[in-house]
């Protein structure tokens, strides 16, 4: 019954109340505490206001912050970040590099003729569509072209020496929308768009072509494939994968697919799965040792450097 609870008296029997008012009343009163700064733990920014807040009545009205609070965004519990770190393999250590231009959460990131680039996220405020490249050599940050279409959770790639930006969440809708970026003109254009609506997918190019896998289209979490020929100049659906995965991550090594860890929409996995491109079959691969969505994962050429020495692959996360 609505506004139904069971009490338990002091002699130890269970008492029924009813009150089709306690929901509102309890609504009301967490409102009076937040407008009274009672037992607060949260505080948001809005421009140049701040508003406390309680996590747990925002988490139950509003999926956004549900995800942000258990830890499904890239969040470091206190704001959006422009910082950036190195790993070197031969002293197993990270050391902090220069911060980037822009705050930048759920960000695309890529490599390009020795430059790393950096493409559209939220900056706390607001979807971004701007677009910056690191030159290691130099340890400057440099602004580029703006995307066509604001992107957050957006996937970049590089194939055939352009960037592509694929799919995202531009703040009202998920998105099936490519744009590629051509670094020699310093400019993005359309290519065609995928077969579905992704956001938090994996990426990765694997014999020539653009895979992508899983993600979320608004509703739920994916296991879908789809890979594209920048010949064809158009998308095709592989074998999907095992298991449903968003916040994941998908690299290529060795002639197969990885996709690492992620979401399944109800928990965080490190669970791993391989793709064979020449059975277009997905086969389970040895888990991690800890669960991790939001995950960033990178293969590592492990050159006079025992052991291993074949490529490995690399993986970073916040433990969930």
């Amino acid at each position: 019954m609505e506004g139904a609870m069971q009490l338990l008296s002091r002699e130890g029997h269970s008492v029924a109340h009813n009150s089709k008012r306690h929901y509102h009343d309890a609504f009301v009163a967490m409102s009076r505490m937040r407008q009274r700064g009672l037992l607060c733990d949260i505080v948001l920014h809005v421009a140049a206001k701040e508003i406390r807040a309680h996590k747990v009545v925002l988490a139950s009205c509003s999926p956004y912050f549900h995800a942000m609070f258990t830890s499904k965004y890239f969040y470091d519990g206190t704001s959006d970040l422009a910082t950036a770190e190195s790993y070197d393999p031969v002293t197993n250590t990270w050391q902090p590099e220069v911060s980037m231009g822009t705050r930048r959460s759920c960000l695309g990131v890529a490599a390009l003729h020795g430059l790393l680039y950096a493409a559209g996220g939220y900056d706390g405020a607001s979807c971004l569509n701007s677009a910056e490249r690191y030159d290691p050599l130099t340890g400057t940050w440099t602004s580029i072209a703006a995307m066509s279409t604001r992107r957050r959770y957006v996937r970049v790639a590089t194939l055939d020496g352009n960037l592509y930006a694929v799919g995202g969440y531009d703040s009202s809708s998920h998105l099936a929308t490519v744009e590629k970026y051509e670094p020699q003109v310093n400019s993005w254009t359309p290519v065609a768009s995928m077969l579905s609506r992704r956001s938090s997918a994996g990426v990765a190019v694997l014999e020539g072509a653009l895979y992508v896998a899983g993600g979320n289209d608004g509703t739920s979490c994916l296991n879908s494939v789809e890979r594209y020929s920048p010949k064809a100049g158009a998308w095709e659906s592989v074998a999907p994968m095992n298991i449903r995965r968003s916040t994941h991550d998908l690299v290529a090594m060795d002639g197969w697919l990885y996709a690492v860890g992620g979401n399944d929409g109800s928990s965080s996995l490190n669970s791993i799965e391989k793709y064979n491109p020449r059975t277009n079959k997905w086969v389970a691969a040895s888990c991690m040792f800890t669960r991790r969505s939001s995950v960033g994962v990178a293969v590592l050429e492990l050159l006079n450097f025992p052991p291993p020495s074949s490529p490995t692959l690399s993986v970073s996360s916040t433990s969930l």
